[in-house]
């Protein structure tokens, strides 16, 4: 830590910092994190602004690493995530996008949509600037991004915090029921969540989102992909079934609130 502070004297790194990270944080220091998907094309850091001058969660949107004017932006954390040990948000959300003309950013996200490429990588590399995660994707999905394309309604992926163990494991059966297979990966009250969430183009306004958990402590990560599971019927929005002519048979469902 002491060689860090000397090689960048004029940046001030917080308590616990990851000194692998040094060099970009002293570049910028909105750098908060790095994810990393090996065999894609996600090696990217990821920011994190939480001030209210810069509008949080649209600033890198169309802001490059540099503060560059760019279309395709850079994969950032929702404002509300904390990202300190012992003080991590429940779930870790990382926005990004997908140009279905470029392969940058979150562009091969969408290749988890096929479950052969979840046996070709079911593990994702996310660090924060305060230590190194591995984890292990539980379950992808596709949803929409505007509430006039599911009855005013968007399923609320993109919370942060959590305390109560039933109603987390509440919103894991919802995945369930919307994800496409199902992993085998399993999920406890007391683990904790990344989601990643992209552009998709399946449907008008539509989003992948992929969630992982944590490896726990002492867990091997190497897990059996042959367990992998297609599922029957999962849960899309409305707009999927109209645009499909197909009846929706989650129709009469109420819509899942997060803290009803």
């Amino acid at each position: 830590e002491k060689e860090m502070v000397e090689e960048h004297p004029n940046t001030n790194f917080p308590d616990g910092f990851n000194t692998k990270y040094a060099a970009v944080y002293a570049q910028n220091p909105d750098t908060a994190g790095w994810i990393k998907i090996p065999n894609s094309n996600i090696d990217y850091p990821v920011m994190l602004v939480n001030d209210d001058k810069r509008n949080g969660n649209a600033y890198y949107l169309t802001k490059g690493f540099n503060g560059e004017d760019t279309k395709y932006g850079t994969p950032f954390f929702d404002t509300k995530t904390r990202l300190e040990p012992g003080n991590m948000s429940k779930n870790l959300v990382i926005y990004g996008h997908n140009s279905r003309y470029s392969q940058v950013l979150f562009n091969h996200l969408v290749r988890y949509e096929n479950q052969s490429r979840w046996q070709q990588q079911p593990i994702i590399e996310m660090d924060t600037i305060y230590g190194n995660y591995l984890w292990l994707i539980y379950g992808v999905f596709y949803t929409n991004g505007e509430k006039h394309k599911d009855d005013s309604y968007i399923f609320p992926y993109y919370w942060t915090d959590m305390e109560d163990g039933a109603k987390f494991l509440n919103y894991i059966a919802e995945v369930d029921r919307r994800r496409l297979y199902d992993t085998g990966v399993d999920i406890r009250a007391d683990d904790t969540l990344l989601t990643l969430s992209t552009c998709a183009y399946n449907f008008p306004g539509s989003r992948f989102v992929v969630v992982a958990r944590k490896v726990r402590p002492g867990e091997d990560p190497n897990i059996d992909v042959s367990r992998v599971l297609k599922r029957r019927g999962p849960q899309f929005p409305d707009i999927y079934y109209k645009r499909k002519r197909e009846n929706n048979n989650y129709a009469h469902m109420p819509k899942y609130q997060l803290y009803a």
